[in-house]
């Protein structure tokens, strides 16, 4: 699972850098993709918490937020987002929440002891901040749509990246063994 969820992070980068690449685009055309990718990121984390063996700890955020993503990609899909000027407001609640999981994530890879604690930390920070100018700043509505969402889906596509990289990865059985012959 962990392959998956970086690959899920990979593909919202992409869909950033995309949108970014077609800035003249108006958002109800990207809409699909972007919102493919988002029910593809949720349903990852959806899967990802119900078979990872330590969902206790990692408490009832992880879920949260891969709901959250689920429902949210399908009102993008649903082209349910006609106002442009929600989205700016959608996607920004859609940064904080996620960053706000990133930020808590950091503190128990910190008592973990885990060395990549700091990025989760940085990253969370990031998302939480971009998603707060997205609800102050009047002026980012005057920004072009696609690009706004371009720049959301490449903080949150880092973001679930390194959500990936701190997974725990099992060992294959042939790593084990040998490890067990040079003992």
């Amino acid at each position: 699972m962990r392959i998956i969820t970086i690959l899920s992070g990979i593909l919202m980068l992409l869909a950033g850098v995309w949108c970014f690449a077609n800035p003249g685009a108006s958002f109800l055309s990207l809409a699909f993709v972007l919102g493919l990718v988002m029910i593809f990121a949720g349903g990852t984390g959806a899967i990802n918490y119900f078979t990872e063996k330590n969902r206790k700890a990692e408490g009832s955020w992880v879920i949260s937020e891969s709901i959250l993503t689920f429902i949210l990609g399908g009102i993008v899909l649903s082209n349910q987002l006609l106002v442009d000027a929600m989205i700016a407001i959608f996607f920004g609640m859609w940064l904080i929440f996620s960053g706000c999981l990133r930020v808590v994530a950091a503190f128990q890879l910190k008592a973990q002891k885990e060395e990549t604690w700091a990025w989760t930390l940085g990253f969370g920070i990031v998302a939480s901040l971009a998603g707060l100018y997205a609800f102050v700043n009047a002026n980012l509505f005057s920004w072009p749509v696609v690009l706004l969402a371009g720049g959301f889906f490449i903080i949150q596509g880092a973001n679930v990246m390194v959500v990936g990289i701190n997974m725990p990865h099992k060992k294959r059985k042939h790593q084990r063994r040998n490890k067990g012959e040079e003992e």
